[in-house]
């Protein structure tokens, strides 16, 4: 009985614990991916790295980071943001969903990217 009760009790820690968390941030769908990000520069880090993304309107993307520079096209894919670059990731096209969070949006699996003023 002393076994179960310390179970029960520890169950309540739990479920209290959770309920308390802040709830993990849905994917943005395609028509808010459009309005947050396309028109706008992005920027992030990765490994030390300064990355800016542009996406524009008509499909067609510049990337600017400290070791390379790029072009390609972007599309979107239900919720999820593709995009396919002419050298980076070997010209694969490569799908993320995209959450909004505090001070930026985060590419699935990616860095924290901030849309740059007067962008």
């Amino acid at each position: 009985m002393k076994v179960l009760s310390k179970f029960i009790v520890g169950l309540g820690v739990a479920i209290a614990a959770a309920a308390s968390s802040p709830a993990i941030a849905a994917p943005l769908t395609a028509s808010e991916v459009e309005e947050a990000l396309i028109g706008k520069t992005i920027q992030g880090k990765r490994m030390g790295m300064t990355i800016k993304i542009k996406l524009e309107g008509n499909g067609s993307a510049a990337m600017e980071s400290t070791i390379m520079d790029d072009t390609g096209n972007w599309r979107m894919n239900g919720p999820e943001l593709c995009m396919k670059w002419q050298s980076f990731n070997n010209g694969e096209e490569r799908c993320s969903l995209i959450t909004r969070e505090k001070d930026g949006y985060r590419l699935e699996g990616g860095p924290l990217m901030k849309v740059l003023p007067d962008s």
